[in-house]
């Protein structure tokens, strides 16, 4: 008589769908074309082909709301479970604090390369603002000190500007050189180019060069070659600028002219 295979979840713990909950440091990103293939593989093959969720006990708040479990990884499959109505999901329980929990997520996001690096970035600041050093925080998390800090920068880019970024296919030296950007207008520009435009990074960053020149320049005085550069640029880098429209001539424009008037 031949030997049923078993499947993966086939001698795992099952716990129940509605007693567990996301965390809220989970750095994943899934395309999704992706996570629409994940649900109709779980639909097809069922609980026992996945492989199980990493869970820990749920903290003092969750418990209050009935939750006896926090993911640690697999968010994408308990959504998809939930999607598929399953009662319950193959899952394993680890015994880690908070901190360790983090940085389980964040390696195995890292490693299967799933990235959001705005959600790394937070995940990040988080960590600032708990007293560590970026050294600390590069150090606990696998990284080197350099990717802590250009994460970092990307908190710079503004709410607006993000509506138009797709962590899915843009990368993070892309978002690096819009968070050099400083003004909200600016930025907003760029991430439109990235995405109607697919601007890599070398044409992003004359892009953004271009408007970094339109910035007051409080340290010296502005030769006449310059000046006419800036009069050229708002003529050309600005005209799709909604924001600079609005409001007429370009206020960071007018500002330095005013300045150098002033020194002539």
């Amino acid at each position: 008589m031949p030997i049923k295979k078993k499947k993966i979840g086939d001698c795992l713990p099952q716990v129940a769908v509605d007693d567990i909950a996301p965390n809220d440091y989970n750095t994943n990103v899934m395309p999704p074309g992706a996570y629409r293939q994940l649900v109709e593989d779980m639909r097809e093959n069922g609980p026992s082909a996945i492989n199980p969720i990493l869970m820990r006990k749920a903290g003092k708040e969750l418990r209050k709301v009935g939750k006896r479990f926090e993911i640690i990884d697999g968010f994408n499959r308990w959504k998809a479970a939930n999607e598929l109505a399953w009662e319950k999901i193959p899952a394993e329980i680890r015994d880690v604090s908070l901190e360790e929990a983090k940085v389980i997520n964040y390696r195995k996001n890292s490693e299967r390369g799933t990235i959001d690096p705005f959600r790394e970035a937070e995940l990040f600041k988080s960590e600032i603002d708990a007293g560590r050093t970026q050294e600390e925080v590069a150090k606990r998390y696998g990284i080197d000190r350099s990717q802590v800090s250009y994460r970092l920068s990307l908190l710079k880019i503004s709410g607006r500007a993000r509506k138009f970024i797709d962590v899915t296919r843009v990368t993070p030296s892309q978002l690096e050189v819009i968070a050099k950007v400083v003004r909200s207008a600016d930025q907003e520009l760029l991430a439109k180019e990235v995405k109607d435009k697919g601007l890599g990074v070398r044409k992003l960053e004359l892009r953004a060069a271009s408007m970094h020149r339109l910035r007051p320049i409080r340290e010296k005085r502005l030769k006449d070659c310059e000046l006419k550069m800036l009069v050229d640029m708002v003529a050309n880098a600005y005209a799709a600028c909604e924001d600079c429209k609005a409001r007429g001539s370009c206020p960071d424009l007018m500002a330095e002219l005013k300045k150098y008037r002033k020194k002539k």
